[in-house]
C-alpha cells in the first residue's frame, strides 16, 4: 500500500469516528459537549450537527452586588456573598 492510500485511509477513518466539525475545525464526536456562543446554552454534536437543546440553570445568587458578565452565564458574586437568613442557621438558633 502507498503511503497516499494509507494516509487518505487515516483520514477516512478520523472522520468517520468525528461526527461534527467545529468553527474552528476541531472534531467532536457524537453526544459530545460544543462550543457555544451563548455562554447559557450547552450544545452537543447529534447526527453530525451541532445542536444546542439545553439551556444552562443558574442557582439563585446571594451576591452583595452580583455582575453579569458575558462571558459567563450565572451572575458572578465579584463582593462576597450575603449572609445568610436561614433561620435554621446556628447563629439564629443561639441568638
Amino acid at each position: 500500500m502507498t503511503i497516499f492510500w494509507m494516509f487518505l485511509l487515516m483520514v477516512l477513518v478520523t472522520r468517520a469516528k468525528a461526527d461534527c466539525v467545529g468553527e474552528d475545525g476541531t472534531l467532536y464526536e457524537e453526544w459530545e459537549t460544543m462550543p457555544s456562543s451563548d455562554p447559557c446554552m450547552m450544545c452537543l454534536c447529534m447526527s453530525g450537527e451541532r445542536r444546542c437543546p439545553m439551556a444552562r440553570i443558574c442557582d439563585t445568587p446571594r451576591c452583595v452586588d452580583g455582575v453579569n458578565d458575558p462571558n459567563e452565564c450565572c451572575i458572578q458574586c465579584v463582593n462576597g456573598k450575603r449572609p445568610s437568613t436561614d433561620r435554621c442557621s446556628k447563629e439564629a438558633v443561639h441568638a
